[in-house]
């Protein structure tokens, strides 16, 4: 053959074309990573890491400080008062009462409260972050502080760096809920839609709350510290890989800005000056104050005065967070037809009972009726007033979502900081019966404010009606 053989010249190598089964794997794979789906897995999955590292730090922190406590004396060449680590027995709470001192209850409190201060100071600067830069940004952020936190868990041994860890922790909670709640508005254009989009986000907290309980004190027990902050570390890495992979069906919220330029014209001021932003964002504050001294209340309760165990307590959450979800479900898939601000009148009314009814029970299963009022009442706020915003938002402020939510959880984070230490305050001269009363006397001033949701709710709704129904 000569070398102008057209035979020669026609030669192509192969093309290599992936086979039908290929071709539609890579097909699935693309269209899940840029489906409204993983945005409600990212939105749970925020919250769910945020609630299950919180609640699984909880039990384990005052063995820590006891460690921390033997740890420093033995460097000091002074005797440790026991042999043992602070490994102490959970079911009974022996070792746990005898190194309890008021000096132990302080700093755990310190370092509780270090998180929510944190993640509220950042709140305020997340949303605009969301606003001006879009959401990758912030959720790739807050994923990587949020295995930093997790892993410092495990190694640190002062109480200086655990409350830095706890600070840590709380931006990247911040982060990650702001821009993840903000990146399911965006997506979900709908009332209905983004309702159970947000209600599904918020399903993860009490996730975490049931699993993080039992999950950090049995396996603190039994293996030590490393495994329970291990294992959280390594559901952060792959909660990480998915927000980096992921491809959410939204364009950037600066684009957003300029289409709506002419619809929403107002600034982050009118937007605080809205009768429906402040009446929602004032109920959120009384809901999240409620909400710490909960927090703060029911472990001390239950271990001390009803002399409960650790099993028992872990128990009583996990039904309780069970409830907890359902209604979630409930506000999430029939609030709308419902009438969210009725969902909202309501739980208010149902935390009133609990507040009031909380120290009767005589044993820690008759507590299960009011502990599962308080969960019931929550769970019907934090959806409704969520979904408000939401809401309210996406009608007169598109531009400024991000910025909405970041006030939203700085607001939810000031209550959460603010409820134990007016707790701790009225403490000093009310019994713990009288104290939950007043809270419960908010809660019922706040079910009257909760009507006025009404009208945030009737006033979008023909517009919302016009976008659910297109015309033939």
């Amino acid at each position: 053959m000569t070398p102008n053989d057209d035979s020669i010249v026609d030669e192509k190598p192969p093309l290599v074309t992936p086979s039908g089964n290929e071709a539609a794997n890579e097909s699935r794979v693309t269209r899940f990573l840029s489906s409204t789906a993983l945005v409600k897995v990212i939105a749970f999955n925020s919250v769910f890491l945020g609630a299950l590292v919180t609640s699984v730090v909880i039990p384990i922190l005052p063995a820590l400080l006891v460690d921390f406590e033997k740890q420093a004396a033995l460097a000091s060449g002074v005797n440790s008062t026991t042999g043992r680590s602070a490994e102490f027995e959970f079911n009974g709470h022996r070792e746990m009462r005898a190194h309890r001192s008021g000096k132990i209850v302080e700093k755990t409190s310190y370092i509780f409260l270090a998180k929510p201060f944190s993640e509220m100071l950042t709140n305020l600067f997340t949303g605009k972050l969301v606003d001006s830069f879009g959401f990758r940004i912030p959720l790739l952020l807050g994923s990587v502080m949020s295995i930093v936190s997790v892993i410092g868990f495990t190694y640190v041994d002062t109480i200086l760096l655990m409350t830095l860890m706890r600070i840590i922790e709380g931006v990247g909670t911040s982060l990650s809920v702001v821009s993840s709640l903000a990146l399911v508005t965006y997506v979900f254009k709908t009332d209905d839609e983004r309702t159970k989009a947000i209600s599904i986000g918020y399903m993860g907290w009490s996730a975490g709350v049931a699993l993080g309980y039992p999950f950090g004190a049995v396996t603190y027990y039994f293996f030590g510290r490393d495994v329970p902050f291990l294992t959280l570390g390594a559901l952060s890495i792959l909660d990480g890989i998915l927000r980096f992979v992921a491809r959410p069906p939204v364009k950037s919220p600066t684009t957003d800005r300029t289409k709506c330029a002419t619809k929403s014209k107002q600034n982050l001021t009118e937007f605080l000056r809205n009768p429906h932003v402040i009446v929602i964002l004032i109920l959120c504050f009384t809901m999240y104050t409620i909400g710490g001294v909960y927090l703060t209340v029911t472990p001390d309760w239950m271990l001390q005065d009803l002399r409960a165990t650790m099993w028992q307590v872990g128990v009583i959450l996990l039904i309780g967070a069970v409830f907890q979800t359902a209604m979630k479900y409930f506000v999430g898939w029939y609030g709308i037809w419902v009438g969210r601000w009725v969902c909202a009148v309501a739980g208010y009314l149902i935390l009133v009972v609990g507040l009031s009814t909380y120290t009767l029970p005589p044993s820690i299963w008759a507590l299960l009726g009011p502990d599962l009022a308080m969960r019931i009442g929550y769970a019907a706020n934090a959806c409704s007033l969520t979904s408000l915003l939401a809401l309210v938002c996406e009608r007169n402020f598109p531009s400024r979502q991000g910025s909405a939510f970041g006030i939203y959880n700085a607001i939810t984070n000031l209550g959460f900081v603010v409820g134990p230490l007016m707790n701790i305050g009225l403490l000093q001269v009310l019994t713990t019966t009288w104290c939950l009363r007043v809270f419960a006397g908010l809660s019922l001033l706040s079910a009257c404010l909760a009507v006025f949701l009404k009208f945030a709710e009737e006033g979008n709704k023909d517009s919302d009606v016009d976008e659910l129904v297109e015309p033939e």
